[in-house]
């Protein structure tokens, strides 16, 4: 037995020793060897087991959601919580001045909507464009640094749209309870009238509009599905506004005598509502 280990080996030495009659197969040696690799490190098996192994079933779907819940709170902060801010600040005005005519209930909340939607995207990316630099440099963060350009570009564009989305609200919230739909059933329908309305504004005037102007927020495919996805998260946010009705099954939601915890109160529930329907729909529209 000691005698054919011996021979085996001995073949084996000869098959070794005829690698240097073929260069082409002592060259292709050398390549699948990793010439980066320190003592003690592993290579991978395969190429393609490298891939898979960077996009896991089981990581993806958590860093992509996590990725959305921030987006949708970004939102939340520069546009939807000052938009449904000034919306009950422009219905508060039009309660004092006993201007109860629907025509002027949809009006000026919807100024208030689209003014605060334009003053808090430039208050808050104006913020980012100067902190963001820093945060990256000193904890390695990948936080976007807009551009002047594209800040009051988006502000402006956003805020027209809002605007659009603001003045329906109050007129679908009161059309649908006159032909006694339920409360559910009213915030549903009317999420989608003003979601709808958005995004028409938004990819049919709006945007093509403020474009003109600022180049950087031209029309693209990537902001097409952007705009979509936003749009949805307005419907969203203007469902969860439904709670501050009379009609909403939360009592301490329902609007007071004062203004500013009614404010407060408008713009907490449509930001739920908002990043609701922005993370609820991120895993149907593929994370984008």
């Amino acid at each position: 037995m000691l005698a054919s280990v011996v021979k085996s080996t001995a073949r084996s030495s000869r098959a070794l020793s005829g690698i240097n009659r073929f260069p082409e197969a002592a060259s292709l040696v050398k390549k699948r060897q990793p010439s980066n690799l320190r003592i003690g490190q592993r290579a991978p098996l395969s190429t393609s087991q490298s891939k898979q192994s960077d996009k896991s079933p089981f990581r993806k779907p958590n860093q992509d959601f996590t990725t959305a819940l921030m987006k949708a709170t970004e939102i939340v902060a520069a546009r939807g919580g000052p938009g449904a801010f000034g919306w009950q600040v422009g219905a508060e005005a039009a309660t004092h001045l006993g201007l109860a005519d629907p025509l002027y209930m949809s009006l000026l909340p919807a100024i208030g909507d689209g003014v605060g939607v334009v003053t808090g995207s430039i208050l808050f990316y104006s913020a980012k464009q100067n902190i963001a630099p820093e945060l990256n440099e000193r904890f390695e963060t990948r936080f976007s640094i807009p551009t002047k350009n594209e800040i009051i570009g988006n502000a402006t564009m956003y805020g027209i749209a809002a605007t659009a989305s603001g003045a329906v609200w109050q007129p679908a919230v009161d059309t649908l309870q006159s032909l006694s739909y339920t409360f559910s059933g009213t915030s549903l329908v009317t999420g989608l009238i003003c979601g709808f309305t958005f995004n028409k504004v938004l990819t049919n005037i709006s945007r093509p509009l403020v474009s003109k102007l600022y180049p950087e927020v031209a029309p693209s495919k990537e902001s097409k599905d952007a705009d979509k996805h936003v749009s949805i998260a307005i419907g969203g946010g203007a469902a969860g506004f439904v709670l501050t009705d009379p009609s909403a099954p939360i009592p301490h939601l329902i609007a007071t005598d004062d203004p500013l915890t009614n404010c407060i109160k408008a713009a907490t529930s449509f930001g739920g509502g908002l990043m609701l329907g922005y993370t609820a729909s991120s895993p149907i529209l593929k994370y984008k």
